[in-house]
């Protein structure tokens, strides 16, 4: 994949930033986390679309990329935060005449802040850069492969109760995209949250992602779906 540095870099310094202005006492939290997911949708270069419908048992190397994790810092009014996530996967399938295959891979950084609006509730907005690294492959024609990248602000709102001492449930819905580069995202996480000491908590959540992307001949449109699992390490 191509480079991602001035992206990343205006997430750190956004993330940076609110530790700086905001002085206040601080807690923070590193979470390494797997999702295991569905695909489903189709992605297309310079005419040669094709659709991707791949389940669970075809995604890779979530473990072995290093890349899933989520660091958050909160002073109980603002909560910065940095998400990165990868997927790599392949799909084919079979027309009368030829075979059609996918070759895909996504790397998603998301930098923002939630802002504090109840005890329950938070008000979420920030950037989330996508990278896509796609190759369309029809039988007897040449290859199309293509790498994409862009920028989608977000906004939303995060939900979090407490069921009991050790319980918690989580919910977060954002919107984003709105025509500046995707056309459309839309991001849904459902997690219930188990404290298994004072600072350490195990989750498991389910996560769809939806993508809305055309560009200059490359289409995007897909919806990542599925179950995740982590633990939160809070310092």
């Amino acid at each position: 994949m191509q480079k991602f540095g001035p992206q990343l870099l205006l997430f750190l310094i956004l993330f940076v930033s609110h530790k700086s202005v905001l002085a206040d006492e601080w807690l923070y939290s590193v979470t390494p986390y797997v999702w295991g997911s569905s695909v489903d949708g189709e992605a297309g270069i310079r005419g040669r679309t094709t659709s991707i419908d791949t389940d669970f048992a075809d995604i890779i190397e979530f473990v072995d990329s290093g890349l899933s994790f989520n660091l958050q810092a909160t002073n109980g009014t603002w909560s910065p935060h940095i998400d990165v996530f990868f997927v790599e996967l392949e799909d084919s399938f079979d027309l009368p005449a030829a075979t059609v295959g996918a070759e895909l891979e996504q790397f998603v950084v998301e930098a923002g802040t939630g802002y504090r609006i109840r005890q329950d509730t938070d008000l979420l907005f920030g950037l989330r850069h996508q990278e896509i690294d796609l190759e369309v492959d029809f039988a007897r024609i040449p290859n199309a492969s293509r790498n994409k990248s862009w920028v989608d602000p977000f906004i939303g709102i995060r939900l979090r109760k407490d069921l009991s001492r050790q319980w918690d449930l989580t919910i977060r819905g954002d919107i984003g995209g709105f025509g500046i580069d995707s056309d459309l995202t839309l991001n849904l996480i459902v997690a219930g949250g188990y404290r298994f000491r004072e600072n350490l908590k195990g989750f498991l959540a389910f996560r769809a992602f939806d993508t809305d992307f055309d560009d200059d001949g490359f289409i995007y449109d897909t919806t990542l779906f599925g179950l995740g699992a982590g633990l939160r390490f809070e310092f």
